[in-house]
């Protein structure tokens, strides 16, 4: 059964598509099966080994059949063959603010600081997965898109609505996935890049790909330096990667992966007598095993280890010393009753030293989860998922109950879901906040566009409070108290359209529009006051206009952003003034080389819960790429 989502394209590169649920794609060819070529001596000559694909069923099990999901957008990154990342795009959050109901926290000039929440949950019931796990770490005010670098992804999938019940009390509010960029292992693939801005941006990345024995390897490297968020500072992110993925010994597939990630931000308050480093070194060793069982079943065993280190300079040093090693299964169980079922299970071990106080804090997190889809005839599914997590003596039920029913041109889609989010460690009380919502919505596509409207409703007990702009910068936890239960309502009409040219006009080129508009509502039930830094009215929308020359060798784009939130209050209730974020993007592709000029206005600061730092201006910034192939 295939299931409709609405597919999202943050690039020029290819049109939107519908992306189909659970592919079953062949089984690859067993090269027994091929003859030998005989030589004109007669001597046998063993065929060359089929080229490396990796197994899609390996995707789609590190995600937990997220492609099963209801209402799933997809946010895809150049094509297959050409893997480009959103030209003059500088940063995750630039990315991120351009979908429905979600909204960044944009707290520094460059990309150096990011969090951001889906539905108005908050920051921290909003999970980031890389890939597969969540990027947040226990005790920070995560999850902090900024330490995924651009020229690292291939795509993302975002699921709105509570998604505890796949991976568990981080995803509360929902998720955003990340799709790690291989590039084709049957080719080497090399791309360099350099981006300067007026803030004194630069950025450079370099991404090689190669077939290498029974399989391939992936290497991609990048840097980043930019004025920081306080006068007079700099900040600089730098990573490195790599990863061979390959065909192991008894039809076993398998990948060994490294990745580094070096930080060098800022904290204080505007008084330079506090203003400090806050040092991030993060590496961690990933291990994959996945043997397909039958068409597209399979089993996929995941090994990781976590080593972070955090030092944060605010008046005084603090320094944490995170180890966390972890192993997840996940496989597909025999269809009963024509219901497809897969399950997963989790165990990971944190160990936390705060080494300014020889303080440890250790302890163990698991989740267990059963996901089952059932076919309702040729034109609908429905998919439930339950999961358990525990937690020391803690223990929380998830479940997500979700289908889709397809009516020629138009889709209907339901979720209801109900999860439980813990508080940070040492937070005052030990009440587990629980989130219950639902969503109500339809699709309809009548070529070149593709609509969608949503309504949406979420009930949260024991909510906790949203970290301040200090805890962001310094990557504190939030220990305070629940605040008390809140409601939040809202509804959002959109659409998209795949690129079309106009009538009468077909001279100027392609277009390719989307949009969006989102109005909710949000209060603390106890006291009546609306949740502070959630906007009322949220407005996205994008469009470009591009055209090829001299037999398309030759491509020039214009593009314009627009982001717009309206009618927020800050934590003591008062208002704040509404944001404007618009960027002009002139691009251009000549061979193998891609350039762009981007200019950015009004520099906000959207705090989630003091958004009254206001920086009014342009930002100007320009780069150039090259790809070469080999």
């Amino acid at each position: 059964m295939r299931s409709l989502a609405l597919a999202s394209i943050v690039t020029a590169a290819i049109p939107t598509v519908l992306v189909a649920a659970d592919p079953a794609p062949e089984p690859p060819a067993d090269s027994s099966s091929v003859a030998p070529v005989t030589s004109p001596d007669s001597a046998a000559v063993a065929p060359a080994a089929p080229p490396f694909e990796p197994d899609p069923t390996v995707w789609e099990l590190s995600t937990f059949r997220l492609s099963r999901s209801a209402d799933l957008e997809l946010v895809s990154f150049g094509e297959l063959d050409d893997p480009m990342e959103p030209i003059g795009t500088l940063s995750m959050a630039d990315v991120l603010r351009l979908s429905p109901e979600v909204r960044t926290r944009e707290l520094s000039q460059g990309p150096t600081v990011e969090t951001f929440e889906l539905r108005g949950g908050g920051s921290g019931r909003s999970a980031f997965l890389w890939p597969g796990r969540s990027l947040t770490v226990p005790g920070t005010s995560g999850p902090h898109t900024h330490e995924v670098m651009l020229s690292e992804v291939s795509e993302l999938r975002i699921l709105r609505g509570g998604a505890a019940a796949l991976y568990g009390p981080g995803a509360a509010s929902g998720v955003v996935v990340v799709r790690p960029r291989e590039l084709s292992p049957d080719q080497l693939h090399s791309r360099a890049m350099g981006e300067e801005g007026v803030d004194d941006y630069q950025r450079g990345a370099f991404q090689v790909a190669s077939r290498i024995g029974p399989g391939a390897v992936f290497l991609t490297t990048e840097s980043r330096r930019t004025d920081g968020f306080y006068a007079g500072t700099k900040e600089v992110d730098r990573q490195f990667s790599g990863v061979w993925r390959g065909r192991l010994p008894f039809a076993f597939e398998g990948s060994f992966g490294y990745r580094l990630f070096k930080g060098d931000g800022r904290t204080g308050f505007f008084d330079p007598a506090t203003i400090g480093h806050v040092l991030t070194y993060r590496d961690e060793i990933h291990v994959s095993l996945f043997r397909r069982t039958r068409n597209d079943r399979g089993a996929l065993l995941e090994v990781g280890l976590l080593r972070e280190d955090l030092e944060n300079e605010d008046g005084t040093t603090q320094t944490r010393d995170i180890r966390s090693p972890r192993a997840e299964l996940t496989f597909d169980l025999p269809d009963l009753a024509g219901i497809r079922w897969t399950a997963r299970a989790e165990l990971a071990q944190w160990r936390i030293d705060h080494q300014e106080v020889g303080d440890r804090d250790q302890f163990m997190r698991w989740g267990g989860a059963v996901r089952a889809t059932c076919p309702l005839g040729s034109r609908a599914f429905v998919t439930g998922t339950v999961r358990t997590d525990g937690q020391d003596q803690d223990t929380a039920l998830q479940a997500r109950l979700e289908g889709e029913w397809a009516l020629g041109r138009l889709a209907l889609f339901g979720v209801a879901s109900r999860g439980e989010h813990y508080p940070d460690r040492g937070a005052e009380g030990s009440e587990t906040e629980t989130h219950d919502s639902a969503t109500l919505g339809l699709r309809l596509r009548v070529a070149p566009l593709v609509a969608r409207v949503a309504a949406f409703g979420t009930r949260i007990g024991d909510l906790r409070p949203g970290p301040e702009f200090d805890a962001v910068q310094a990557r504190q936890p939030v220990l305070g108290a629940p605040v008390g239960d809140a409601e939040i309502t809202g509804g959002t009409v959109g659409f998209e359209t795949e690129r079309f040219a106009v009538p009468g006009v077909r001279f100027l080129g392609s277009f390719l529009l989307r949009s969006s508009f989102t109005q909710m509502a949000t209060e603390n039930v106890d006291t009546g006051d609306p949740l502070p830094g959630r906007p009322e009215r949220t407005w996205t929308g994008e469009g470009l206009l591009e055209r090829r020359f001299f037999k398309g060798e030759l491509l020039a784009r214009v593009r314009g952003r627009l982001t717009h939130y309206g009618d927020r209050v800050d934590a003591e209730g008062l208002a704040v003034r509404d944001v404007w974020l618009t960027d002009v993007i002139l691009e251009g592709e000549i061979g193998d080389a891609a350039f762009f000029y981007r200019i950015h206005d009004l520099l906000e600061r959207m705090d989630e819960v003091e958004p009254g730092f206001f920086f009014p201006g342009f930002s100007r910034y320009l780069g150039i790429t090259w790809r070469f192939f080999g």
